[in-house]
Order: C-alpha cells, then structure tokens, then sequence
C-alpha cells in the first residue's frame, strides 16, 4: 500500500524530495527518462547542504530545462510504502494534516519519506537537456502512462484543492471550435455534439456494420435528439438502434486518430477502445469489450452540469 500525506511544514532536515507540477502556456510539462517508457513530472534529490527552493529551482532546470519561469511552493507531502502480503493489491490512502509534523514516532512516522511539492509557470526553455531525461512532453492533456501512478496524480489533486490549479470547462455545443488559455487553468471543453456525415459518403461497407454490427453511422439526413450533456466534450458518430450511442472523447470524431471511442447508454459511459483503428479492428465484438469509463461524466443538460463545474466564458479568456 502506499500511502500519500499533505502537511502545512515539517521540520526542515525532513524535507528530502522537491517535486514541481509545471504548465507552460496552457500545456502541462512532463519528463521522460531515458531508461523509462514513462513519464513524470520534474523533480528529484536533495543534496547536501542545499536549500529545499534550490533543490526545485536545479531539478526543474535539468529536467527540462527551464531558465525563465516563476516558482511558488504548494505544501508539503509524504510517501510512505507498506508492504502488502504476496497478490495483495495496492491501494492509495489520502489524509489531509492542517498542522506540521517533527518526524516523531506516533505522530508521522519516521519510515515516511517528506518532500516539497512547488508549482511552475515556464516561460523559457533551452534548447537541450543536460541530464539523464531523454526528453520533454508538453501536452494539454495528463499522461495516461506514469512513472508512479499511486503518487504524483494525487500531486496534482492536491494542488486543485488548495486553489493552486483550476478546472476550467469551456461549452463546445454552440459553435466552432476555439482555443482558450486562462493562467493556472486547465481548460476542459464539454458537451456533446454530433458528427453527421454528408450522403456522399455513405457506402455499402456503412449499411454492413448496421446490419451485422449494429453500428449505424450518422448521416446528415437522420435527426438524432442528444440525450445528455458530457464532461469531457462528447462527439457522437452512431447509434445502435436500440437507444445507445457511439462517440469519441475529448476530440472530434476522426476513427484513424487516436483518442477513446466509447458507447453510452442510459446516463453510463463505457469505454470500447483507446483509438480509433483500435475500434475499427474490434468492431465485430464490441460488446464484448464494453467496460466501465468514469473518466466522462453525463449529465442531463448543461444547467446541471453548470451546478457543479465552473465554466468560462470566452470572453474570460487571456
């Protein structure tokens, strides 16, 4: 089990670790090693004598080579590994601690291990790395594939609740798509929409996979009346004729691109397939590969969604 805690301080001979979630425009920044298949955020080592910040500022300067950027600490955390018997699954734990903590027995632990968690806005990188990392990845979308799944997702967890990061939700229902950056936001779009295709295009192979699939494309002739308003943004390409949809995630429909493909159906989503060609090649036994996707929330309008999520309006946008 691993076990993952946020502190206000701890006495500083503690802090062992210095961890930076950074974005640089509307992008998050993450490191792969040249030794891993993974990636993860910037961070590293204490060394001796050194100041916690200088720990920050050198581990973001080596791993991805920012050299003008501004730094702010988010709050302490600790990691603490408890060995589960053989086949036993892992589990995270969360707590919270107002308070700091001395490292003694019965009050922390001393087997926890303390770092610093910080947070960067880069403006500047150099052209090469100098360090172990292979290279950097800057995308506007969280990895699926971490280097410490049980840790640092709750890194970034952290940071939304303290207010450090929003969560930003951007309507795509009533227009052309648009590109919006707010600082220290991830801007999510949202809704669901319809990919309806022109007649032109409908072929023999589109009216087989009704027939022996039951997947039936959309096509500019067929009303189809949207059940739900998805978070993230939705854009349905099928149904099944038996009340359920087909749609891709997160991204316009396009079936040789990655991105998921999921299936919803009274209020659930569940995941089909990682990509489009993925789908295409699986599409006989579709149902088969049906599993639960909570990454995708229905609800029934967007007022409803609006009750719970804070949306932007595009003239908010910086």
């Amino acid at each position: 089990m691993t076990k993952v805690q946020f502190y206000e301080e701890v006495e500083d001979h503690l802090l062992k670790y210095a961890v930076i979630i950074a974005r640089a425009g509307d992008q998050w920044v993450f490191c792969k090693h040249r030794d891993r298949e993974t990636y993860e955020v910037p961070g590293g080592h204490r060394e001796p004598g050194e100041k916690i910040d200088d720990t920050a500022r050198r581990e973001l300067y080596e791993e991805t080579g920012a050299v003008r950027y501004t730094l702010q600490p988010v709050c302490v955390y600790s990691v603490t590994v408890m060995d589960g018997s053989e086949g036993q699954e892992e589990a995270d734990v969360i707590s919270v601690r107002s308070g700091s903590c001395t490292g003694r027995p019965g009050i922390c632990g001393t087997e926890e291990s303390f770092g610093m968690l910080y947070y960067a806005r880069i403006y500047t990188f150099e052209p090469e790395l100098h360090s172990e990392i292979e290279k950097i990845l800057l995308t506007k979308e969280l990895p699926g594939d971490w280097t410490y799944p049980e840790i640092q997702p709750r890194l970034l967890e952290e940071a939304y609740r303290r207010g450090i990061l929003r969560k930003l939700y951007l309507d795509r229902t009533g227009g052309e798509a648009v590109s919006v950056y707010v600082r220290d936001a991830e801007v999510i779009p949202a809704g669901t929409t319809v990919y309806s295709m022109p007649l032109r295009e409908r072929k023999p192979l589109y009216d087989r996979w009704g027939r022996e699939y039951g997947i039936y494309f959309l096509f500019e002739d067929m009303q189809v009346e949207i059940p739900f308003y998805a978070v993230p943004w939705v854009d349905l390409f099928a149904v099944d004729g038996q009340g359920g949809f087909f749609g891709t995630v997160g991204r316009g429909t396009d079936l040789e691109g990655e991105g998921p493909v999921c299936y919803f159906k009274e209020g659930k989503c569940r995941i089909i397939a990682e990509s489009g060609p993925e789908f295409i090649a699986n599409a006989a036994v579709w149902r088969q590969r049906l599993r639960d996707y909570p990454q995708v929330t229905l609800y029934d309008s967007r007022e409803q969604a609006a009750r719970e999520l804070e949306f932007i309006s595009l003239n908010d946008g910086k």
